[in-house]
């Protein structure tokens, strides 16, 4: 059966990084990437060992975010932090090869990569896809770009699949003229648009977490005539995402950092439908074998049919990101 990740991000090695920067380095540096290339390749192994043995800490992390459903302000800051110490781990498994492994352990068949500028470029996740066709890309235009609509026209004829914004990260406000030039062209190109919501208390990732809260962006829904998907479904609120699946129909959510229950709830109350299976890699590093066990042991229990896994797990999002 396929299993589309509609939502992960794999960040380039260093020394890819770096030559795609290399215009910006001075010359007498240059002479390190070749050095650095050396001992990416000679670490990896290393690396591999660090990460199997960070998995209990993980599973730890991940079983704890779970279990706490009190959203009250002491148990939030105590989440928000589990992410905090989670996110380390992309220093141990983050880039193309670790996300290929990934898949293939867990019976991913694509996923959706998604660019976070200036750490993950455009270019990169263009490109990528453009090799490998398991991989899927979706773009993010920063502010700082002279003719962000014309950038994004050219994104769509290069292949770009949906657009991402992150309010959050950006800390610009859901008004901002260059968010709504960027809805004018994906209402134009039928462009589906993925959104993070949840507020995340962890600074300096998110220069304004509450811009994270789904309901910013409800004039959007009814405003632009185009696809949204609240990404992690509004993490540690998310029935206000499912409200607003249920309020309108040209909104979607995804299922990374919901427990069991919530994507249950989530399915019974808007259909399977509307849901779509996302893990949000490699924050927390192991999530993709976290996330399609949940949706696994749903499907185990019976407490979702065969039906409604296909529609969470690869249907809807064919449909939406008009995939082959």
């Amino acid at each position: 059966m396929e299993i589309i990740d509609t939502h992960c991000h794999v960040y380039p090695a260093l020394s890819y990084f770096l030559k795609e920067n290399i215009a910006h380095i001075p010359s007498p540096l240059l002479g390190l990437i070749p050095k650095i290339e050396k001992l990416e390749s000679d670490h990896r192994m290393k690396k591999e060992l660090l990460y199997s043995m960070a998995k209990p800490l993980l599973n730890f992390i991940h079983k704890a975010q779970s279990n706490f459903n009190d959203n009250s302000g002491d148990y939030l800051f105590a989440k928000d932090q589990l992410f905090r110490v989670g996110s380390l781990t992309t220093i141990l498994s983050s880039t193309i090869n670790d996300l290929k492994t990934e898949m293939m352990l867990s019976n991913i068949s694509k996923s959706i990569v998604i660019a976070h500028p200036p750490l993950i470029t455009n270019d990169f996740i263009l490109e990528l896809a453009k090799r490998d066709k398991r991989f899927i890309p979706v773009v993010n235009i920063p502010r700082s770009i002279a003719d962000a609509p014309n950038l994004l026209r050219n994104y769509i004829v290069r292949g770009a699949k949906a657009l991402k914004i992150h309010a959050a990260a950006d800390g610009i406000d859901t008004m901002d003229k260059h968010y709504l030039s960027l809805l004018e062209i994906a209402a134009e190109f039928s462009l589906p648009v993925i959104i993070h919501t949840g507020a995340l208390e962890i600074a300096p990732f998110y220069q304004e977490p509450d811009l994270g809260h789904a309901e910013h962006f409800e004039s959007w829904f009814h405003n632009y005539n185009t696809n949204f998907v609240l990404a992690h479904m509004n993490i540690h609120f998310p029935q206000v995402a499912v409200d607003f699946c249920k309020k309108y129909k040209n909104v979607y959510t995804d299922t990374s950092w919901q427990s069991e229950e919530n994507i249950l709830s989530a399915i019974n109350q808007i259909g399977a439908e509307k849901i779509m299976f996302g893990t949000d890699w490699p924050i927390i590093g192991n999530n993709i074998e976290v996330s399609i066990g949940r949706l696994n042991s749903l499907s185990e229990k019976e407490l979702i049919s065969k039906e409604q896994f296909e529609m969470v797990a690869s249907t809807n999002a064919k449909k939406l990101f008009n995939l082959d």
